[in-house]
């Protein structure tokens, strides 16, 4: 499995934390998009350090604001290069959090 795309499935936070055990490591593409209440921060940034080739990560349409970016960022592998969190509820913090990601994204999407 090379890429994973969830998109606008309202599921609770245990079935999300069990989807993102079972993706493998070597996972290439995540989408989750709309799909997720405000807990699933949490459990998607568990799981973000142990998917070591992740290159695209969509995680919009979410409502998780600036604490949720942060923690997106500070979890999110240094592979990733296409970055999308559009319409996210970000403020100034949490586009400083985005600012401060090394130079290494050739997309970001934000907003």
């Amino acid at each position: 499995l090379k890429s994973f795309l969830m998109i606008d499935i309202a599921i609770g936070p245990e079935a999300l934390a069990a989807v993102m055990r079972s993706l493998p490591a070597q996972i290439e593409e995540l989408t989750v998009r709309d799909s997720a209440g405000e807990q699933a921060v949490d459990v998607i940034s568990v799981e973000l350090s142990r998917l070591t080739r992740l290159r695209s990560l969509d995680l919009s349409v979410q409502a998780w604001g600036d604490p949720g970016i942060q923690l997106i960022v500070s979890q999110m592998s240094h592979t990733v290069r296409h970055l999308e969190l559009s319409t996210v509820g970000m403020t100034d913090d949490g586009a400083a959090s985005i600012a401060s990601l090394p130079h290494s994204l050739d997309v970001l999407l934000a907003g």
